[in-house]
């Protein structure tokens, strides 16, 4: 139940519940999404297709595949999440996430546009650092139109 206070928009601020709900599915959707595709095999015509098949786009996955995932995504997230929690407190945050959404999605198209093995690491890599803001600035939105 949320409580009646001076100021409160029920409309409203469910409204702003359900867009931060849906970027951290879409985040989260992102993240996964090379293990997803890299599973992928393409069937008939696609089968072995670099345009439908990453793991035959890039064949230096098959061999870094973890490095890529895990390394090159998770240490920029832990290291960059630690600063992106105090950033929540000084700034714009509507503005600081529509920022984060805007470079997440970039970064996720251009892992899709680049075809060098290097550039995907790359773009992980920020992925990884960008993707660490998107919990404590949904968790402060959250605070500010739920009191």
């Amino acid at each position: 139940m949320v409580p009646q206070t001076e100021g409160f928009n029920k409309v409203y601020s469910f409204s702003v519940l359900a867009i931060v709900l849906l970027i951290s599915i879409a985040t989260q959707w992102q993240q996964k999404s090379i293990g997803y595709f890299f599973g992928f095999a393409g069937l008939g015509a696609m089968k072995g297709d670099p345009k439908f098949e990453i793991s035959t786009a890039y064949p230096e996955l098959n061999q870094y595949y973890g490095l890529l995932v895990g390394l090159c995504y998770s240490l920029p997230y832990a290291i960059s999440g630690l600063y992106a929690g105090s950033l929540t407190k000084t700034g714009n945050r509507k503005l600081m996430m529509i920022t984060v959404v805007t470079l997440l999605s970039l970064f996720q198209i251009s892992t899709g546009v680049f075809n060098s093995f290097l550039v995907l690491a790359v773009f992980r890599f920020l992925h990884g650092a960008v993707s660490s803001a998107t919990k404590p600035l949904a968790f402060s939105l959250v605070a500010d139109y739920f009191p």
